[in-house]
């Protein structure tokens, strides 16, 4: 995951071209293209990941390439983002005065040479088979 170096913090971070969302202290806010995803409980996901061996494989059909995802039960949204070829993941660790209270801000964007449609292509898809795993997990099938 790369880092998210600016030094504008005046201008507001939605209005940055590519951007999807954030996630930042246990919270994520997400714009269209990442609306499926915003009700998915990744914290009971990753519990019951957690049960059932401490990991899961997901694959994603993109276009012509399935993309494998591995989720581990502590990765949440971020972790999950950043494996899909879409998305780009930034982590924004603000200015070194924040204090000890502050924490980073994962910033998701459209990934370069990504089009809006295949970006929802994906999004859906990894939607889907998040949803699906999560109802196996529930019903105990490893």
């Amino acid at each position: 995951m790369e880092r998210w170096t600016h030094d504008d913090y005046e201008t507001p971070i939605e209005s940055y071209l590519g951007y999807l969302g954030l996630y930042f202290d246990g919270s994520f806010s997400a714009e269209t293209p990442l609306q499926s995803l915003s009700d998915f409980d990744f914290w009971k996901y990753g519990e019951l990941i957690d049960d059932h061996g401490g990991e899961r494989r997901l694959s994603i059909p993109i276009g012509s390439r399935t993309v494998e995802i591995t989720v581990y039960a502590d990765d949440g949204i971020v972790g999950v983002l950043d494996q899909l070829p879409t998305v780009k993941v930034l982590i924004d660790n603000g200015p070194g005065d924040w204090g000890p209270a502050s924490g980073p801000i994962y910033v998701f964007f459209i990934a370069d040479d990504v089009n809006e449609t295949d970006l929802k292509e994906s999004i859906d898809r990894l939607a889907l088979a998040l949803q699906s795993d999560f109802a196996s997990l529930e019903a105990g099938v490893s």
